[in-house]
Order: C-alpha cells, then structure tokens, then sequence
C-alpha cells in the first residue's frame, strides 16, 4: 500500500467441524464488520482460514482457523461436540452431543461474531432407562451456532412405549 486509505472491511472465519458419532453441527467462523478500517503505507498479511476437519475417529472435531487483515480477526467456529462430549467454544459455538443418558453444553459463541451451539438435555427416567430409549435415536447432536442465532437444541420426543432424540437444527 503507497498511500493511506480508509477501508470497509468484512471476515469470516472458518466453520468448525461435525462431531463424530453421534453427529453435531460445528460452529459456524465468526463473522466481523469494520466499516472504517484505516491503514497507512506499508504491507499487510491477510489471513483467510478454511474449515475444521471433521474427527475420523473419538479425537475432538476441529475448530475451524480465525481469518484475519489490518488487526481486525473472525474466529473460527468450535467443533461439534463427538459422543459424549460438550460443544467447543469459537466464533459462533459447536453443538453439543445429543445422548438420552447425559447432558451436554453448548459451545460459546464470540460476543459481536456469533452465537452459541445447541445444547442436549437428558430428561429420561433412569429407574427404567434400558426400557424406554428406542435404540434407533439412541444418539443426535445439536446444531452448531451461526450468525444469526443459536444453534437448536437436541429434543427428546416421547413416542408412547419409547423416548427418542432429535438433532437440533444449525443456527441461521
């Protein structure tokens, strides 16, 4: 850059990865407006990330990289929550995973870049655990967050006979 300039700038971050089994919704990369960004002669990095890369096997999922020009940075989305674990916190948060034995958190979305991921609530009867849980629904994640809103929450339906989950649906 030769000259000073006054620029309107907007990043995204990249998206956190699905959980692994018992599939969550990343967190969708933080998003950042600078409507006034000035700059002064010189060179300047930008950095745009890609996304998490989804978990293979029971390691966390990955959140996805932080995008970043002039000191202003998007944050990268948390990582869906793998079975049994919790959402990871980012620009906007993973989901949690959806168990019908256990509750799990939402990951934390940024204030100002995103919204926070679903989270998965056991409301089950354990006294009669193994004769309630349709074994079909038996595992579902929560949606990651975007940024808009919250990702949703993972639903447990009761079918009668059977307690079934739901995944909970990507924030917009």
């Amino acid at each position: 850059l030769s000259v000073p300039m006054e620029l309107e700038v907007f990043l995204v971050g990249g998206g956190g990865a699905g959980g692994w089994n018992g599939p969550t919704g990343g967190g969708g990369g933080g998003g950042v407006l600078r409507t006034t960004l000035r700059l002064l002669p010189g060179t300047y990095d930008v950095v745009v990330s890609a996304g998490g890369v989804a978990a293979a096997t029971a390691v966390a999922s990955r959140d996805g990289g932080s995008s970043s020009f002039g000191g202003a940075v998007a944050l990268g989305g948390g990582g869906g929550g793998n079975s049994g674990e919790s959402g990871r916190p980012g620009g906007s948060g993973g989901g949690a995973s959806g168990h019908l034995r256990y509750t799990y958190a939402s990951g934390v979305g940024t204030e100002g870049q995103g919204y926070s991921g679903g989270n998965s609530k056991s409301t089950i009867d354990a006294t009669h655990l193994d004769s309630k849980i349709n074994w079909n629904t038996y595992y579902g994640g929560a949606g990651g967050g975007g940024a808009g809103e919250k990702g949703h929450d993972v639903k447990l339906v009761d079918q009668g006979e059977y307690q079934s989950i739901l995944p909970g649906d990507g924030g917009d």
